[in-house]
């Protein structure tokens, strides 16, 4: 044991507790009954510090679980987006030429760019996009935007 520690007194329990539990009782001036009832409040108050413990252990256990899940969610988001660069990069060129700021979009604002997309697209003769390739791009969209409101800048979002 360190040096610095206080050594706890050792208690001795004779080999018959009985007649122990009836000297302690005799020494506190209280009857066998007051004596059985202030062990077993003692005992419900240690009891009850270990149950709260517990329960504060296991609370931040599920704390850190949260924690850890939401650290996942905000780097497979994060991927999406950088993967996506393109589409954001445009979203937000599209943005500053509709002198919209970025943290004020819309899920209207989304859409009216989505639309403007697939314009283009038509105009240069091209197919329209798919209908999953629209949830796709929505997707990516609200995801980059829900980064921002975590907090997360563009270079935090685009440069790992």
């Amino acid at each position: 044991m360190s040096k610095n520690k206080k050594q706890r007194p050792c208690i001795e329990l004779p080999e018959d507790i009985y007649n122990w539990l009836l000297q302690i009782q005799y020494y506190m001036g209280r009857s066998p009954q007051d004596f059985i009832i202030y062990v077993l409040e003692r005992f419900r108050e240690v009891w009850n510090v270990c149950l709260d413990a517990s329960k504060s252990a296991e609370q931040l256990k599920q704390l850190e679980s949260m924690k850890q899940s939401k650290e996942k969610e905000f780097q497979l988001r994060i991927k999406r987006v950088r993967d996506y660069r393109f589409l954001v990069t445009k979203f937000r060129e599209w943005c500053n030429s509709n002198n919209i700021n970025i943290d004020n979009v819309s899920s209207e604002h989304i859409k009216e760019f989505i639309a403007n997309l697939n314009e283009e697209k038509q105009k240069r003769g091209e197919k329209p996009l798919t209908r999953g390739t629209l949830e796709l791009y929505r997707q990516i969209l609200r995801d980059y935007l829900k980064l921002r409101k975590a907090g997360f800048n563009d270079d935090q979002i685009f440069n790992p």
